[in-house]
């Protein structure tokens, strides 16, 4: 099986937990304390970060053709 999608999924799969476990622990020990909207939208990029490296990502496999 040669898809590039499995290795896709697997990147952010496994990037996915540690990023997740990662900001878990953020929030948990107060390094990121949502009470305030500074670090919310702090939050708000780191996630829309990530989402824009998927799509990106994927667009250039897709566009890629295989």
């Amino acid at each position: 099986m040669n898809s590039p999608w499995i290795p896709f999924l697997y990147q952010y799969g496994i990037s996915g937990i540690v990023f997740a476990t990662g900001i878990i622990l953020a929030i948990r020990t107060k390094a990121l304390n949502l009470h305030y909207a500074h670090e919310r939208w702090t939050l708000v990029q780191l996630l829309t970060g990530l989402a824009a490296m998927m799509i990106l990502h994927g667009a250039m496999i897709v566009v890629a053709g295989v």
